[in-house]
């Protein structure tokens, strides 16, 4: 999914599909800077303190439309956001 820095509209999407692909999970949105952001949690409430916290971001830096297309090759995944 080409979410390119500063493209609200295809960040707002790749958001959008993780949030499915999470359906069932407890989480908070926020917003700073303009930028949405999502956090999940395991537990029905948000823990005061997380053991382990995994961070990863949406947007992505310009690239041509042939390295959006993933490849699979010897059993390993190829291609931006892999």
């Amino acid at each position: 999914m080409p979410s390119f820095t500063g493209n609200a509209i295809e960040i707002n999407e790749a958001l959008n599909l993780a949030k499915k692909e999470l359906e069932g999970y407890a989480y908070e949105s926020f917003e700073k800077n303009s930028i949405k952001s999502l956090l999940y949690f395991n537990t029905k409430k948000r823990p005061a303190k997380f053991k382990i916290l995994l961070n990863c971001h949406l947007d992505v830096v310009s690239g041509n439309k042939a390295q959006f297309i993933p490849l699979e090759k010897n059993g390993k995944l190829y291609g931006r956001g892999a």
